[in-house]
């Protein structure tokens, strides 16, 4: 069957459209972002197995979101603020260290059993020092100074073994890390890559581009344009999480679908620009499903 002509001043027309989609979207979305899921920080903690813990970050902030500085003015209501709060106790406990460097007490302290976790996952604050409390020793173990870059932030912190000493109140260092969590992200990028360079040259058989020239213009176009949207979902997942991440998908594969076609456009000069069309079209919808599903999985693990 003989390949449908396409004139050239409606490819760019087209290519104007989708353009235009792009910036559009591109303008529209980050308001609409901030309806979605806040930013959270993950503490895992080590160092006292079979005990009841207590633990929460300290902030600079005196007013944070819906979190405020724990005072001598509303200490007496501690322990009621909602239906997970720690006792009223645990809040003089912790209200009677006095950070340094000016980290203060909010109302938020979480209960952990043994080596668990909390996660402060609704307007945590940017810097903070973890706190854990101790109630079998009466001691307070306080870490340095941490940031929360990511916007899932994950740390662990370790308590040291302090058997045999005085159980007096005291505070003592807290041993804390961050966890760089980008091992999901590189296998997936790879994993993509592979299955969209095997989808685009197995359609590009079927669409008879099988010279060397034609075969080396799709791979190194996928390897730049994979490249560089696998660099920015990458960077978009990391500062603002899986929502604005999904929002900006289809954006930036639409982006690459106009990056591909103008390449094979100018690389395929012996073939219809209808059937290049066809093939970028294609190529792309399948392999944007595939990449798709595929960072979905990795995010879920």
């Amino acid at each position: 069957m003989r390949d449908e002509p396409v004139s050239e001043r409606s490819l760019r027309r087209l290519c104007a459209l989708l353009l235009t989609a792009v910036l559009i979207a591109f303008a529209i979305v980050p308001v609409s972002a901030d309806v979605g899921p806040k930013p959270s920080v993950t503490v895992s903690v080590e160092g006292r197995p079979g005990e009841t813990l207590y633990a929460t970050l300290l902030s600079k902030d005196e007013v944070y979101g819906p979190w405020f500085r724990i005072t001598e003015e509303n200490i007496d209501g501690a322990g009621g603020y909602g239906p997970l709060d720690a006792d009223h106790e645990v809040y003089e406990a912790f209200f009677s260290y006095r950070d340094p460097d000016g980290y203060m007490l909010m109302n938020q302290i979480f209960k952990v059993e043994g080596n668990g976790s909390f996660s402060w996952s609704y307007y945590p604050p940017k810097e903070f020092k973890a706190a854990v409390y101790v109630p079998s020793e009466n001691r307070i173990f306080v870490s340095g100074e941490l940031e929360r870059e990511a916007f899932d932030s994950f740390f662990s912190a370790v308590i040291p073994d302090l058997s045999g000493k005085e159980a007096e109140l005291q505070v003592q260092p807290l041993y804390v890390t961050e966890d760089i969590r980008t091992g999901n992200q590189i296998l997936a990028f790879f994993v993509r890559m592979l299955l969209t360079i095997a989808v685009e040259l197995g359609l590009a058989l079927l669409f008879k581009y099988r010279k060397k020239r034609e075969i080396l213009t799709i791979v190194i176009t996928n390897i730049v344009t994979q490249g560089l949207l696998n660099l920015v979902m990458g960077l978009l997942d990391y500062t603002s999480g899986g929502l604005v991440w999904l929002i900006f998908f289809p954006v930036m594969e639409l982006l690459v679908f106009v990056i591909e076609l103008i390449v094979y456009l100018i690389a395929f000069k012996g073939h219809s620009k209808g059937k290049t069309f066809g093939y970028t079209l294609l190529a792309n919808l399948l392999t944007a499903a595939l990449g798709l599903a595929v960072a979905l999985y990795f995010m879920a693990r």
